[in-house]
């Protein structure tokens, strides 16, 4: 939120607006109409992207979790399993992710 009272407030939204516009523009470099379309795509890839002055993503600033794509939901993986308490050990996670691996 910008404030007018908050100097450093003011142009912390402002960088983050121009990077939302940089996304967005090249998002839709060939048909500028359907950048509503595009919007909440570019939020998203914002908001999930690590950032190099807090190097968390903005989604695990608010949430205090990283964001799961829909995918990784659908399909159990041992990251969702141990969230949703599947009874997984933590001990067993380490076996698991290292199967992935």
């Amino acid at each position: 939120m910008s404030t007018t009272y908050y100097a450093q407030g003011n142009g912390q939204a402002e960088v983050t607006n121009k990077t939302l516009l940089r996304m967005l523009s090249k998002t839709v470099a060939d048909n500028q109409k359907d950048w509503t379309d595009k919007l909440s795509e570019t939020l998203w890839a914002y908001r999930t992207s690590i950032k190099k002055s807090t190097q968390v993503t903005p989604y695990f600033s608010v949430y205090g979790q990283e964001a799961m794509v829909p995918t990784e939901i659908r399909v159990v993986s041992a990251r969702i399993a141990f969230t949703m308490d599947k009874k997984i050990k933590p001990e067993d996670m380490d076996l698991l992710l290292a199967d992935k691996l």
